[in-house]
């Protein structure tokens, strides 16, 4: 049986943990969260995006999938 971990103040921690398989179900069809406002504003005007926002979950997820383990996500919207 997976493990359930609740969300907390550091949603990258989160992943941290698994050894071999992480999966991520989201059933919102928008998560708004702060630190991705500006991005997504310069990408609705068309301008170039500056990766250095997720810079950190970048690593993480290249450290992670380095090491063997795997990590899925399942995104499910209302309108496509």
């Amino acid at each position: 049986m997976g493990r359930h971990v609740s969300f907390g103040d550091d949603f990258a921690g989160l992943f941290d943990w698994f050894t071999t398989r992480a999966f991520r179900l989201e059933t919102l069809d928008q998560y708004a969260v702060g630190y991705e406002e500006e991005a997504i504003r310069r990408f609705l005007a068309g301008k170039p995006l500056d990766p250095g926002f997720i810079a950190r979950w970048l690593d993480q997820v290249a450290t992670a999938t380095g090491a063997g383990r795997q990590m899925h996500r399942v995104h499910v919207v209302t309108e496509p």
